[in-house]
């Protein structure tokens, strides 16, 4: 669980943020500017805010990822997750 404010450590993704994350794929692929034929998260870290924030690792082919910033408000909101950044060109090894 995250602390108000602050960033988690990196983590493996639940069933459910799973699920978030690949629900969002074509709006990733929007934000990137391509599509991606393999789209496997792996990573996750997140931080409480009004809402939630998700720095996601998603493995984009055998050796590239990319790191994808996801905003989900609160649940009484009824609004959707949406994807804020994402960022090319990452490594297994680069932290979130």
């Amino acid at each position: 669980m995250a602390l108000a404010g602050g960033w988690n450590d990196q983590s493996e993704l639940s069933e459910e943020q799973f699920t978030l994350v690949v629900s969002l794929k074509e709006a990733v692929e929007a934000a990137a500017g391509q599509a991606f034929e393999h789209f496997a998260p792996v990573k996750i870290r997140q931080q409480v805010v009004a809402g939630m924030n998700y720095w996601v690792k998603v493995q984009v082919a055998e050796t590239s990822f990319i790191h994808v910033k996801i905003f989900r408000p609160l649940p009484h909101t009824g609004q959707p997750a949406e994807v804020k950044e994402v960022t090319a060109g990452k490594t297994l090894e680069d932290e979130l």
